[in-house]
């Protein structure tokens, strides 16, 4: 069965942190994963929530 986006257990860490309300924890994590290959869309999953928590982001727009 292929991994998801998420399977990874880096990005399993920042989702638990965004689970617990701990978002500059999350912000914190997410920047030295960025760069990291084969972790994009995963990344760009979290960043988008982070984001929605935050306020930054409406609904609407994480839909999109």
């Amino acid at each position: 069965m292929p991994a998801g986006p998420l399977d990874d257990s880096r990005l399993k860490a920042v989702e638990d942190f965004l689970n617990a309300g701990r978002f500059d924890d999350a912000q914190k994590r997410l920047a030295t994963l960025a760069s990291i290959q084969g972790l994009g869309p995963g990344v760009a999953y979290l960043s988008a929530r982070l984001l929605f928590h935050r306020g930054r982001l409406d609904a609407e727009s994480v839909a999109a």
